[in-house]
């Protein structure tokens, strides 16, 4: 074995070897920290006297056996191949015995026994030169430690070397030792210290031959603080291939090995500082421990030498992780309950706290209750869900006093909700029971039948707002905020005329005008969701104003995202989505959803997710609206969604519907719904989603029958507003398809007489419509104006289906020219953003110049399939140029002209160059 930077202590041993021959002996004692390299020193020493032909003696004390009288020098005299057993003088003196009995006192040996020991031992010498080697002496018994000095004094003209190695800690282990060993000119003292960088560097490069070596050494020195036991174990965990380092198995055992050839105080005080990790103090580890400081900073100074901390911490955190990992369970918890008392009165996080008692298993003092619910309560501020959940549920298991427990546990049931609203629901029968018997506050009963809301529960939620309703002394907001908002999300509950004869606002007052009382912040809440619910209520009503729209972003810019203003927040954003405000609820939502993901919310991600589909698929951002909806859904699973399952279902179906993924829609058609969601305005998204895949499908009268249903609904729940579900339209479009042009008119009609000038989508889809069921004079105009009203609506998807249906209308009636800059226009929409424009209807209409249109009417549909770069490359190959020319032309490759135009060809139905020329020639300028 290679020695790295020792070898100015090599030269002394060979030195003292060398005078050994020549008949002078020595003595050397070596210090050093843990598995500084001490017992490999004195190895590499006796190898090389051994092969020069010396006798090695060797022993190792132990704390085992340093009770043990003569332990040590009994292994001496076993290496040197002598019997004690059969040699009864010999046996007798390691007794403590002479043939003259003289009383002995403790730790203190006869002079008879350290001369007849020491006797025997020089005479392993008669024969030649000998050393003797003793590890760990600080562990050594006090007969053999005196025995040991007795020799030593006798070596300066004998040919023996004795060499003795033990760890450097405060306090010393043999202070009086010490003192009279090294009084003798003949000893020496090496004190071995830590590699240095260089001497790291040259170990490292020894054993892994990579131009990354010197960059490895560097963090390994960092990492390892010079122990060379370390060093070897970081080499062995990384290897030669080594990126970057990377502590492996290896450095955890090597690190145990280091920790527990450490004396007790030190063992104790790096377990107590993995434990408190970066809270951990002198004065906190003496209280955990019951040590004195001064026993604490020794224990530091032997970690440190040990390698194992820097400045008071350790060196890396694969070292804390490993004496964690190692902790026995009763001596974690321990630990962890003792950290927690010792913590308690110092200025540090209630989340730190609550973790060593949640690590401890129990709460024992009264103010650990307390520490639960405010730490429960920064961990839900912070995005640390799983911690809150964790002290929540400790709490409540402690909590004596009952109205403290369902607090608690509503509080859990929040938490939980967060993460996995199907975890959660099993919380709701104790706090409905609760409820019930009137032992939640009122704030809390309004938040309970939310969350029935959420799961479908709708004989407990009637059940709760009655008993609601009974307490002594009512509180009319808390009541009314319930019926408001259920009027709107479950509308079966509560008709809008019962909830319209409670209003919050006083005369002369906007409904959202609601006054709180000062310092009240559950009156605050509960106001803000009345404001929210009023401000839905104006917009439903279909008489929305400015000063209900300023007073949504009101809401928005002054509501943190927490449990009690989630309500009011989607709400407010729902408003601005429902009067196609969709620019300012793109900027709330996006803003929501990087709180919601800073705290570690999934279920609130989940429903912006939803909402953020919706904005999108309004906006004709077809795949993005299937990206935000897929992400709702696998945010949280659709058992979690409850009865809300149909708003993130009913986005993806249409996204996927209008994408022409067709198979992926059904798919989530099989999803499993409860029957309650169809009593929710989420319901009616599903409904509509479905309809339109019908109806996408081939299916018109399913389709029929989806959109009936919605009419019905929203009829009955008089909410019929376009902006929430545009179902004439819809409606419309399924009567053209089975052939009731009527029918469609008259719904379109209605539509557009019921609908303001303000709502541009709205006015453009009934006009698109309209139009397929109109003559081709009249659908060209009403056309016309569908584009223009879309273009200000900015909605892509509906606008590209527009143009592109005025495209063909144009083609029909001979303006190629402009029909194509159309179709192109629709084709660059539809590849940006996921659309699949829907295919011509067959139809013969008569033109007015008398020309035939079929062959028209059939290639131009065709044409408007290619995207701007099939249409360039097919526009030079009509006009004669190969494909290495048009390639130069384009800046392309020639693969990339033939991937052009194998798509071109499949598009067209051709499979020859001739055949593009024939069918397209009349139809392309020439470039």
């Amino acid at each position: 074995m290679r020695l790295m930077e020792r070898d100015r202590e090599l030269a002394l041993l060979r030195q003292l070897y060398a005078s050994c021959r020549q008949g002078s002996g020595g003595v050397v004692l070596i210090g050093g920290g843990t598995a500084s390299g001490k017992t490999a020193l004195l190895h590499t020493f006796a190898e090389e006297s051994v092969e020069a032909g010396s006798v090695f003696l060797t022993a190792t004390a132990s704390i085992a056996e340093q009770g043990l009288p003569f332990g040590v020098i009994g292994q001496l005299l076993t290496s040197a191949g002598l019997s004690v057993e059969d040699d009864r003088q010999l046996g007798g003196l390691l007794d403590g015995r002479t043939d003259v009995e003289d009383s002995r006192q403790p730790g203190h040996v006869t002079p008879q026994v350290l001369n007849g020991l020491s006797k025997v031992l020089l005479e392993v010498a008669d024969t030649g030169p000998a050393v003797i080697g003793v590890d760990d002496l600080q562990y050594c018994d006090p007969e053999s430690l005196d025995c040991l000095l007795h020799l030593a004094r006798r070596l300066r003209t004998a040919p023996m070397v004795l060499i003795m190695n033990e760890h450097v800690g405060p306090p010393q282990a043999h202070p009086e030792f010490h003192a009279d060993l090294l009084h003798q000119a003949h000893c020496h003292y090496l004190q071995l210290k830590p590699l240095s960088l260089h001497g790291t560097t040259a170990m490292v490069t020894a054993e892994l031959a990579t131009r990354k070596a010197e960059q490895f050494a560097h963090a390994c020195h960092v990492l390892s603080g010079g122990n060379p036991l370390l060093i070897r174990a970081l080499i062995e965990d990384n290897g030669a291939g080594v990126q970057e380092l990377v502590p492996g198995e290896n450095f955890s055992r090597a690190v145990l090995n280091c920790l527990y050839r450490c004396a007790r105080p030190a063992q104790d005080t790096a377990k107590a500082l993995a434990v408190l990790d970066k809270y951990a103090s002198p004065t906190v580890l003496a209280q955990v421990l019951k040590l004195s400081p001064e026993v604490i900073a020794h224990a530091y100074d032997e970690l440190t030498a040990a390698g194992l901390l820097a400045n008071g911490m350790f060196r890396h955190e694969a070292t804390r992780t490993t004496l964690l990992r190692n902790l026995l369970p009763d001596e974690r918890t321990a630990l962890h309950s003792k950290a927690a008392l010792a913590l308690h009165n110092t200025d540090i996080p209630a989340t730190v706290l609550a973790r060593h008692l949640i690590a401890a298993g129990r709460v024992e003092e009264p103010w650990g209750l307390a520490v639960l619910r405010e730490a429960a309560w920064q961990g839900l501020e912070e995005g640390e869900t799983s911690l809150a959940i964790s002290c929540l549920t400790m709490a409540h298991e402690a909590s004596t006093d009952e109205n403290e427990r369902m607090s608690v546990k509503n509080a859990l049931f929040g938490a939980e909700w967060r993460i996995s609203p199907s975890t959660a629901a099993r919380h709701l029968p104790e706090l409905t029971e609760a409820a019930l018997a009137g032992r939640l506050d009122r704030r809390t009963t309004v938040d309970l039948v939310a969350r029935l809301l959420w799961y479908g529960r709708i004989g407990d939620i009637a059940d709760v707002l009655e008993a609601l309703e009974q307490r002594d002394a009512p509180e009319p907001v808390a009541v009314d905020a319930a019926r408001q908002w259920l009027t709107y999300f479950y509308p079966d509950i509560v008709r809008a005329n019962d909830a319209a004869a409670s209003n919050p606002g006083e005369d002369g007052e906007q409904p959202w005008d609601i006054k709180a009382p000062a310092g009240d912040s559950r009156t605050s809440v509960q106001s803000l969701i009345l404001r929210a619910t009023a401000l839905l209520g104006t917009v439903l009503s279909q008489h929305p104003n400015e000063d209900a729209l300023n007073w949504a972003e009101m809401i928005l810019q002054s509501s943190r995202l927490d449990d009690s203003t989630l309500l009011p927040v989607t709400m407010s954003l729902i408003s601005l989505v429902y009067t196609n405000r969709l620019d300012k609820a793109v900027f709330w939502c996006e803003a929501l959803l990087r709180e919601a993901t800073a705290k570690s919310a999934p279920t609130w991600q989940a429903l912006l997710e939803a909402i953020r589909s919706t904005i999108a698929f309004r906006q004709g951002r077809v795949a993005s609206a299937e990206q935000y909806a897929r992400s709702a859904l696998t945010l949280i699973s659709p058992k979690s969604w409850g009865v809300t399952i149909g708003s993130p279902l009913g986005a993806v179906l249409q996204a996927n519907t209008a994408m022409g993924r067709y198979e992926e829609a059904a798919a989530y058609l099989r999803i499993p719904v409860p029957d309650a969601m169809f009593q929710t305005l989420d319901g009616l998204r599903y409904l509509h989603g479905r309809g339109r895949f019908h109806l996408a499908t081939g299916r018109p009268h399913a389709a029929l029958s989806d959109f009936q249903d919605c009419r019905d609904k929203m009829r009955a729940w008089n909410l019929d507003m376009p902006t929430i579900m545009p179902w004439r339209i819809e409606m419309a479009q399924a009567y053209v398809a089975v052939g009731k042009q009527d029918e469609a008119v008259e719904l379109l009609r209605e539509q557009l007489d019921q609908i303001q000038d303000t709502d541009a989508r709205t006015v453009g889809m009934s006009l698109r419509v309209l139009a397929s069921a109109s003559s081709p004079k009249e659908a060209q105009r009403l056309l016309g104006d569908a584009v223009a009203a879309l273009n200000e609506a900015e909605d892509r998807y509906e606008l590209a289906i527009a143009l592109s249906e005025y495209s063909r209308v144009l083609a029909n009636a001979g303006n190629d020219n402009q029909a194509r800059a159309l179709a192109r226009r629709a084709n660059r929409l539809a590849e940006d953003n996921g659309i699949m424009l829907p295919k011509a209807r067959k139809s013969t209409p008569s033109h007015p110049t008398g020309r035939e249109p079929a062959t028209v009417d059939t290639d131009t549909d065709r044409l408007t399939n290619l995207s701007d770069a099939e249409l360039r490359v097919a526009a030079l190959v009509v006009n004669g140029q190969t494909n290495r020319q048009i390639a130069t032309e384009l800046f392309i490759t020639t693969s990339t002209v033939e991937q052009h135009l194998t798509r071109v060809y499949r598009k067209l139905n051709i499979t020859r160059r001739a055949d593009l020329q024939h069918k397209l020639k009349p139809y392309l300028l020439a470039p």
